[in-house]
């Protein structure tokens, strides 16, 4: 969940409003939480609600879709793996809450 946050806040840094975003993720708990509005773990539903909160602030949309991990061109960079040269770089505001598990960015 963290990482569509983060996707986001990528997406809102480059100037996006006013659009639709469809994302791709090989977690099935991600997606499953995201399509119903609510998770079982507490943290998850904060990160939730920060998303659905930018969401409407900027006017966006997002479509999770599931996908095999083999499918999921965001699994190289999730293990530390980046392409030669990233295709998106904008820097994106790291909520508090969340800059005790950023590492390297």
């Amino acid at each position: 969940m963290v990482a569509i946050e983060l996707t986001l806040r990528s997406i809102i840094a480059a100037g996006f409003c006013n659009a639709h975003f469809i994302l791709c993720s090989d977690n099935s708990g991600v997606v499953g939480a995201f399509h119903a509005g609510l998770s079982h773990n507490a943290q998850q539903n904060s990160v939730l609600h920060r998303i659905i909160c930018l969401l409407l602030e900027h006017s966006l949309w997002l479509t999770t879709i599931w996908v095999p991990s083999k499918d999921n061109l965001a699994d190289g960079p999730s293990w530390g793996i980046f392409p030669i040269a990233p295709k998106f770089m904008h820097a994106a505001y790291i909520p508090t809450a969340l800059c005790p598990f950023m590492s390297v960015i």
